[in-house]
């Protein structure tokens, strides 16, 4: 009943995302070394990204900011 929203990042700004003091909680993230954590972030995105293009709204833009989030969703009709 609600609407998804793929933010779609490219694989370096998805992975420095991850890796900032909030995401460094992630066990994932602890646990594997630089080489390792983008090798494993790469297959789990390819794996996903059939599922993460069936959403309602995407957007493809690492420096999204919050207006244009919503200006994507209000032209998908969706507000």
């Amino acid at each position: 009943r609600g609407i998804t929203v793929f933010l779609n990042l490219s694989l370096e700004e998805l992975g420095r995302r991850l890796t900032t003091n909030e995401g460094a909680a992630r066990p994932l993230v602890q646990a594997l070394g630089d080489d390792e954590f983008m090798e494993n972030l790469k297959a789990k995105y390819e794996k996903r990204l059939p599922f993460y293009r069936q959403a309602h709204v995407q957007v493809y833009d690492n420096a999204l900011a919050l207006e244009k989030l919503v200006e994507a969703i209000r032209e998908g009709g969706y507000l």
